[in-house]
């Protein structure tokens, strides 16, 4: 969208804003663009899931259980959303003829959008309602009356922030086609124990917020608002960026947010040990860092820690293009990995070795140490360090790299919007700037392995041997498998057979991280029915978001429903996963064991062997792992021996495979029990 468009279309809008009157509307339906954009967000399933609550199939639709138990096609789908979205534009319709309220086509439509995701209950007593029922109403107003139902659990979730954003595109200028509306940042408030309106505002992009919430705690005055590195944030302050601020109180407490500030990474480099930045703002002046600028806060606090530094010249050259052994050394001590002495004459030979044996990065695909590196190798080296699968969703068009996307899933990467589209423009050298946003990410996103990081001169276990591309073990009979999804596209199973693999671990199903609607893998049913009829020993896995052992319970039992007794050769894996930002975020020890014990407890009444899918910072951080001692393991770590300190039979041992009849990347396993016997 180009700002100057919208910015003309406000000016004739919001000089005569549609008034409250006593005319009826006229009858009116969704329009197409409407469905379309519905359809884009939600996505098609041809089988019924349920999120806990309620039953849905389709693009979304809600549906009563038991209902369409042969599926439903796309076409079905489509005329079924349609005439769901138009019974809520019939009650959208009946509530504005009745209070006397004018709409327009496309502000019918976002209304409808608005109440198919959140229910038309809006109608009553909310600040949507009150804004239209007053007839006269700004941009401003509008964006915040959508924006502010964005919540889930309790926290605000960006995906929701983004559909808000966009139905209020739709209701101001009839923009259908954004993903996120790029005129506004919001600012999120943590009151800690005070009160406030709304957690949330939305800010014109380029602009001075102008205004603050207030919030009230007996016996304190509200004296400012902070983010977690200790910057101020004013009516002065023009956004640049999403960000999370703590209340301020005059008896000189500060009520402490969860510190997930947005800032930038920076780049030369000279820390010698795992960083982290102090808990107390130190003020660190670069002649061209400007407080202004939207990277300042993260070189500020980086710089300040030790973690970069600048020039003789007092500059930091925020412009400046990375090398491969600068971002290789930032990364990897950002995620924990510990320092790497020189292995070679190159000062970052050591952090290059490292990251090689550990398989983060292959040695002939990055560029030469002192060779400026790329935006995409850089997410896929940090992606690497952390551990993190391939993400869920295409957030950026301009690429649908899986590591790219697990990254913007957890924060860790923004990207750009341009025109209304988000890019992150993966040939794109990277910036000292924007190298700083991503390392200071990675120190704040909670995955970073702290205490139990590996050292990087414990030797590595023997006797794992890489030929011809796929690993094996020299002391004992191993069977190399795969494991797929949806994101695989058509497999040719007979090919996967004829090319060596002899197991596949299938994705049945997953729960969403941002509402926890579950939902069924849409080639699971061909991926099964392929690979046992190629003869290949199958076991599934379900990508779980629960929080809580209700909903661990539930996915087992849509897995077993699935299934329906249908025969598996090897073990129905839970595979847990952090999405920090989303649902899945806050889970604590307990919960997380407890929900996985009731998962394979469920299984396992069912008639399946259970087994659980993880890495070693959920070992570490996220399990009580002798608790689960009954369960087998699926180990999941991407280096060139696996380092874990409890038995496994499957190893998942890197992503990038290559297998006859699977077009692109693949995962590979090695495994060290015989399934087909």
């Amino acid at each position: 969208m180009q700002r100057i468009l919208c910015f003309l279309l406000a000016a004739l809008l919001l000089a005569g804003a549609v008034q409250a009157s006593c005319e009826t509307n006229a009858a009116m339906t969704v329009s197409d663009m409407l469905v379309e954009m519905i359809k884009e967000y939600e996505g098609f399933l041809s089988m019924p899931y349920s999120d806990g609550i309620q039953w849905y199939i389709g693009y979304g639709t809600s549906c009563s259980p038991g209902n369409y138990p042969s599926g439903i096609t796309e076409a079905q789908a489509s005329q079924l959303l349609r005439d769901t979205l138009n019974v809520v534009g019939e009650s959208t319709l009946k509530w504005a003829n009745r209070k006397g309220v004018s709409l327009t086509q496309q502000q019918f439509d976002a209304l409808v959008s608005f109440g198919y995701g959140v229910g038309i209950g809006w109608v009553n007593n909310s600040y949507l309602s009150e804004l239209l029922l007053s007839g006269t109403w700004s941009e401003s107003a509008i964006v915040h009356a959508f924006g502010r139902w964005c919540h889930f659990g309790g926290k605000v979730l960006k995906r929701l922030v983004e559909r808000r954003l966009e139905e209020a595109m739709v209701f101001l200028y009839g923009i259908y086609d954004e993903t996120n509306a790029p005129l506004y940042y919001y600012i999120e408030f943590d009151a800690g124990d005070g009160e406030m309106d709304s957690d949330i505002s939305f800010y014109p992009a380029g602009t001075a917020c102008g205004t603050l919430p207030t919030a009230t705690l007996a016996g304190y005055t509200l004296t400012g608002w902070v983010t977690d590195t200790g910057v101020p944030v004013t009516v002065n302050t023009v956004l640049t960026e999403n960000i999370k601020v703590s209340a301020v109180y005059a008896a000189g407490t500060v009520v402490t947010a969860d510190p997930t500030a947005p800032t930038t990474p920076t780049d030369p480099i000279t820390p010698t040990a795992p960083v982290t930045v102090p808990t107390q703002p130190v003020t660190v002046t670069f002649r061209d860092v400007g407080t202004t600028d939207w990277y300042a806060s993260c070189v500020t606090s980086l710089a300040s820690a030790g973690v970069v530094s600048g020039y003789p010249d007092g500059t930091f050259r925020p412009k400046g293009k990375v090398t491969t052994g600068e971002a290789l050394k930032l990364v990897l001590l950002a995620a924990g990995h510990g320092v790497c002495a020189p292995a070679a004459k190159h000062w970052a030979s050591g952090y290059l070795s490292y990251a090689v044996e550990q398989g983060m990065a292959p040695a002939d695909k990055l560029p030469e140490l002192d060779s400026a590196i790329d935006r995409l190798t850089v997410a896929r080296l940090a992606a690497a360090a952390l551990g993190l699968s391939e993400g869920i969703g295409h957030p950026f068009i301009d690429t649908d790299d899986g590591y790219v996307t697990a990254l913007y899933n957890h924060g860790i990467l923004e990207g750009s919007v341009e025109d209304g589209t988000r890019v992150y423009k993966p040939d794109d050298g990277i910036t000292r700037a924007e190298l700083c946003a991503i390392v200071k990410r990675l120190m704040d996103s909670g995955l970073a392995w702290t205490d139990n990081a590996e050292d990087p001169n414990e030797p590595a276990p023997t006797g794992y041997l890489e030929i011809n591309g796929r690993m094996t073990y020299a002391y004992a009979q191993t069977w190399t498998g795969i494991d797929v999804s949806a994101h695989n596209g058509k497999v040719n199973w007979s090919a996967v057979a004829s090319d060596g693999i002899d197991f596949a671990m299938l994705r049945l199903g997953f729960r969403g991280s941002t509402l926890g609607v579950l939902k069924l893998d849409e080639r699971f049913e061909d991926n099964l029915c392929g690979a046992q009829a190629a003869g290949i020993p199958v076991g599934v896995y379900f990508y779980s978001q629960a929080i809580t052992v209700e909903e661990a319970e539930e996915e087992a039992a849509l897995v077993l429903r699935t299934l329906g007794g249908r025969a598996l050769q090897l073990p129905i894996a839970y595979d847990w996963e952090l999405v920090l930002g989303d649902r899945s975020d806050g889970v604590t020890r307990e919960t997380l064991t407890a929900c996985t014990a009731a998962f394979c407890a469920t299984i396992e009444r069912g008639g399946y062997d259970a087994m659980i899918y993880l890495n070693r910072y959920l070992a570490d951080t996220r399990y009580d792992l002798d608790a689960l001692s009954g369960y087998p393991i699926w180990f999941a770590g991407y280096s060139a021996a696996p380092r874990f300190d409890r038995d496994f039979i499957i190893w998942q041992y890197g992503t990038c495979g290559t297998v006859a009849g699977i077009d692109g990347q693949v995962d590979m396993n090695l495994g060290f029990v015989d399934f087909g016997g």
